[in-house]
């Protein structure tokens, strides 16, 4: 796995997003091909993560909601993880925020596990 993702994945499971945020963001600067969009969103579903941790209920599910959008892109990083998994995370996540209640913070795991 690349080892910056591997680590922006360990930042986010550390609730760290802000962190993770910085290393998505520069690994989606980096990407020319199909995977660009797929790389904002785990760059805009960290932002969410960070204005609701700032009490932005509403600007964290406007964030989320893009993020989810961008990735239901095709074309995803060939590392091996559980994306569908984490999508189904942020949209208990975003149900969450527009519904006012508290949520399980998402994480990103491995393919293949449970």
């Amino acid at each position: 796995m690349n080892r910056r993702l591997q680590e922006g994945i360990r930042l986010f499971n550390s609730q760290r997003y802000f962190d993770a945020h910085e290393v998505f963001e520069d690994l989606w600067r980096e990407q020319r091909g199909e995977p660009r969009d797929f790389y904002k969103g785990l760059v805009q579903a960290c932002a969410a993560l960070v204005q609701h941790g700032r009490g932005r209920r509403d600007g964290a599910a406007r964030l989320m909601r893009r993020s989810l959008g961008l990735l239901a892109a095709p074309v995803r990083p060939a590392e091996p993880a559980d994306w569908q998994r984490l999508m189904d995370d942020l949209r208990l996540v975003l149900e969450a925020l527009e519904e006012g209640g508290a949520f399980n913070p998402p994480a990103i795991h491995p393919a293949g596990r449970l």
